[in-house]
């Protein structure tokens, strides 16, 4: 298996943020993340709604809304329920402070195919384009 070459990794760090980037004004740091692990897998789609629903609201219109999630998480079920966020009835501009981050894991390889395999599958799960952040993990 051949290692992630330092070209792959900065054209997928660009990926990531680059569209973004372009969008936004900057807004506040968060203070507070939402780490998703539980979603979709200890707590049911609705409570999962609601939690992110509640997460999103307590923010203000002008700060970033963080929420980390993983490739493992809940089997996939965690990023599978983020998918949920392009539904719920907040303003946009709420919407388009979400920053979201995810990772992909060693067991499932971190060669360039095993990450490329595991960032694609963590997008169409959460039904995005891009993340904020990739941890290779």
């Amino acid at each position: 298996s051949r290692a992630l070459s330092h070209r792959t990794m900065a054209m997928m760090v660009s990926q990531c943020s680059q569209a973004k980037r372009k969008k936004r004004p900057t807004p506040k740091l968060a203070k507070m993340i939402l780490g998703s692990t539980e979603l979709g897998s200890n707590v049911d789609a609705e409570t999962s709604r609601k939690m992110l629903y509640e997460f999103i609201g307590r923010h203000g219109p002008n700060e970033r809304i963080y929420i980390d999630t993983s490739y493992v998480y809940g089997r996939g079920d965690a990023e599978k329920s983020l998918a949920m966020i392009h539904d719920l009835d907040i303003p946009a501009d709420r919407k388009s402070n979400i920053l979201i981050s995810t990772k992909v894991h060693a067991l499932k390889g971190l060669d360039a195919n095993g990450v490329n395999q595991q960032f694609a599958t963590s997008l169409q799960r959460m039904k995005v384009q891009t993340v904020d952040i990739l941890y290779i993990h």
